[in-house]
C-alpha cells in the first residue's frame, strides 16, 4: 500500500485486510480493488478482471475501495 501510495498506483489484491477503511482510508491512497472469491485460480481471477474492465472504463477507482465478488462490485469512498 505504501509503495502504491508513493507511486500513485492502484492496488489489486486478494488480501481482505485492504478492505479495512479505518486502516487504509481510500481517500489517502490511489485506490484499492479487493477480489473476494472462493476460487482463486488464475482462470477465475482472469474472468473477474474481465467483468471488471467495462466498469473501470466508465468509472475510476481513484481514491476508492472496490470490493469485487463473484456476483457484484461494491464501491466505498
Amino acid at each position: 500500500a505504501d509503495r502504491c501510495q508513493v507511486e500513485g498506483r492502484l492496488l489489486l489484491t486478494l488480501d481482505r485486510d485492504f478492505s479495512n477503511t479505518i486502516r487504509y482510508p481510500p481517500s489517502q491512497y490511489p485506490g484499492f480493488v479487493v477480489f473476494r472469491t472462493r476460487d482463486q485460480s488464475k482462470p477465475a481471477l482472469i474472468e473477474m478482471a474481465r467483468r471488471l474492465l467495462p466498469l473501470m472504463a466508465e468509472h475510476s477507482p481513484q481514491h476508492q475501495l472496490w470490493v469485487v465478488s463473484d456476483s457484484h462490485v461494491r464501491v466505498r469512498t
